[in-house]
């Protein structure tokens, strides 16, 4: 299956996330602090998509969304790019980026992937 980076500054919805990824049979890697999770980003193996909490204190889900999309010279432009939220009227951030509404569970997390990860 695919690799897949995670944020999210909760330590238990990051626990639970890690663990519906893994069920599915992702391979995963987890994170609650921005600064690792892109150098995460850039490391091997190369994350095929990534799932970014919206509301972090030391920087939002936006920002990360906002550099991942800039970052064109790294080849991340394309990254597909989910957005976990618990907010109901959180706008997209950028287009292409998919919206998953928290609390969520494994058959939700599974569409937002098939789409995000094309099957």
């Amino acid at each position: 299956m695919a690799t897949i980076l995670l944020i999210d500054d909760s330590a238990l919805a990051l626990e639970i996330t890690k663990e519906l990824l893994m069920e599915l049979g992702h391979h995963v890697l987890a994170t609650d602090n921005p600064a690792e999770f892109f150098q995460l980003l850039v490391a091997e193996p190369r994350p095929q998509l990534a799932i970014v909490d919206a509301i972090m204190p030391e920087m939002s889900g936006v920002e990360i969304i906002n550099k991942i999309r800039a970052s064109t010279e790294l080849g991340l432009a394309e990254l597909p790019v989910v957005m976990a939220s618990a907010l109901d009227d959180q706008p997209l951030p950028a287009p292409g980026v998919l919206m998953l509404p928290k609390p969520f569970g494994l058959d939700e997390l599974q569409m937002v992937l098939s789409f995000g990860l094309g099957y």
